[in-house]
């Protein structure tokens, strides 16, 4: 499942409570067409996102130095993103994504028994490879020919 935290805000506008998940993956997949080109590991380096204040909530204009989150984002209203100053490391945690200590699987050009687990390892190992460092906005731009092997999208 994906990770979110439920938030909730007041819509000035229709005078309502509004409930929205928030998630850095909404986050991403509705980050500003300016920032289009940007894989997931360079979007998370250089951006954070910022809630607004009531002040600024009640403004109905943003920051020149803020970026708006593209329509369909849930909470698109109440928080924006900023460039940082300096970036960060983002911090993978690779245990959850692929089995490590099975490295040798990984690589292609070592011939080893070309079993479903280990053209699961594979698959899995490059779509996590892809999602991090290939821009994308839904999870079918991250595949080709029904693989996420996808050595032409890279080059």
């Amino acid at each position: 499942g994906m990770n979110f935290r439920l938030r909730r805000n007041w819509n000035v506008d229709t005078k309502e409570a509004i409930a929205w998940a928030d998630s850095s993956a909404y986050d991403y997949i509705h980050r500003p067409e300016e920032l289009n080109n940007l894989c997931l590991y360079e979007y998370t380096m250089w951006y954070k996102k910022k809630y607004k204040s009531f002040k600024q909530l009640n403004a109905k204009s943003t920051s020149t130095k803020s970026f708006k989150f593209a329509k369909g984002h849930q909470g698109q209203k109440y928080c924006h993103l900023t460039r940082r100053k300096h970036p960060v490391i983002p911090i993978i945690d690779v245990a959850t994504v692929t089995d490590l200590s099975d490295m040798k699987s990984l690589d292609v050009l070592v011939d080893i028994p070309r079993d479903s687990g280990t053209l699961q390892h594979r698959e899995r190992y490059a779509k996590t490879a892809m999602m991090l460092f290939y821009p994308f906005r839904q999870a079918e731009d991250l595949v080709e020919n029904g693989t996420y092997h996808c050595s032409q999208m890279l080059s």
